[in-house]
């Protein structure tokens, strides 16, 4: 049981990894392998995990506000948008793939 309001808080975000251009087009494996260890070089603040769907996923630290739980998930998605948009790849906020079929 509990208390009061919340003391913190946080969110998850999951994100496919799409050609930016083409986003039906399949990522071949040694490109999309690239693609992770490139954001996982990046020094984020939200912890970042890969699902076994493809999905990126941003997990937030636990946050005094929601503004700053915002803030700090908006700059880290920022920072992943920018290091994979040199390879012609994006973020797409859907829940599962709509052009390639789960395995």
């Amino acid at each position: 049981f509990k208390n009061g309001p919340p003391v913190s808080v946080g969110v998850e975000l999951e994100w496919l990894i799409q050609e930016h251009r083409n986003p039906r087009r399949t990522i071949a494996a040694d490109r999309l392998t690239a693609a992770h260890d490139q954001v996982r070089s990046l020094p984020l603040t939200s912890a970042l995990t890969f699902e076994p769907g493809g999905q990126l996923e941003l997990s937030s630290r636990p946050a005094a506000s929601l503004m700053e739980c915002i803030d700090s998930v908006a700059a880290d998605l920022d920072a992943v948008r920018t290091a994979l948009q040199p390879g012609g790849l994006s973020l797409t906020g859907l829940g599962i793939d709509p052009w390639q079929p789960p395995r």
